[in-house]
């Protein structure tokens, strides 16, 4: 039997009025507080601090979305679909060889963001095409994922046709397909060719050819045409032919 020790008992709980023992009440916190053992007050301020960030970031990107009318982000969306075409359909044309899912709702994008580590990573200069590509997909899930929030539930899956009457619903003005821009004429690039052969008889009249003009200078300048050799452009009739050509 052991002993009587009022120093344990007292820290287990006290007596009362009428010199009863009641023990005192289990925290019931304390399980829930046991994962902060080991952590230190600086990294719970930076948690803290990362969480009142992310926060304020959220805060801001709902403002901006409200900001944003239903028939401004349908616009959005129709301008970047094909005739025909839906949003998801979009996407993997953008993602070509890669399974497209819906995105998620935004309770479950805030979590993974939650959870993310933030670090530096160095990177390449990106591709101008590669770019594009990324800043198209980001337009769309960024208007599509802002109508679904706001009660659209199948705007992943209508076609361009649809959007244009629901723009008509939200705006009450009939769509109108933007002119685009006609791309300029690529001027054509003249490619200077020559032909060559002997006028001596050495080679039977053949013509060789044709060649580029700086590989032709290269030649000349290499010794490999002597004399008895004329040349012309590509094209140019046989009075053009010449023995100081111009390449």
């Amino acid at each position: 039997m052991d002993g009587f020790n009022m120093k344990a008992e007292m820290e287990e709980g006290r007596f009362d009025d009428q010199g009863n023992f009641v023990r005192r009440a289990v925290d019931p916190d304390a399980v829930h507080d046991s994962w902060l053992e080991g952590v230190s007050k600086k990294e719970m301020k930076k948690a803290k601090e990362s969480h009142e960030k992310r926060e304020k970031e959220a805060k801001l990107r709902r403002r901006e979305e409200d900001e944003l009318i239903t028939g401004e982000l349908v616009s959005n969306l129709i301008l970047s679909l094909e005739r025909g075409e839906t949003a998801l359909e979009a996407l993997a044309r953008l993602n070509t060889g890669k399974k497209v899912t819906k995105p998620k709702k935004s309770w479950q994008k805030k979590k993974g963001r939650d959870m993310d580590i933030d670090g530096a990573t160095g990177k390449e200069p990106e591709d101008p095409k590669e770019k594009e590509r990324k800043e198209q997909i980001e337009k769309i899930t960024t208007a599509a994922d802002r109508l679904l929030s706001r009660g659209f539930n199948e705007i992943y899956d209508e076609p361009r046709e649809f959007l244009t009457r629901l723009y008509k619903k939200e705006t009450n003005e009939d769509w109108v397909e933007p002119v685009r821009e006609s791309a300029p004429d690529e001027t054509t690039e003249v490619v200077d060719e020559w032909e060559y052969k002997w006028s001596d008889g050495q080679g039977d009249g053949q013509i060789h050819g044709p060649y580029g003009g700086t590989e032709m200078k290269a030649w000349k300048e290499a010794g490999y045409f002597q004399e008895g050799v004329v040349f012309r452009r590509k094209g140019e009739d046989e009075s053009e032919w010449t023995r100081l050509p111009d390449f």
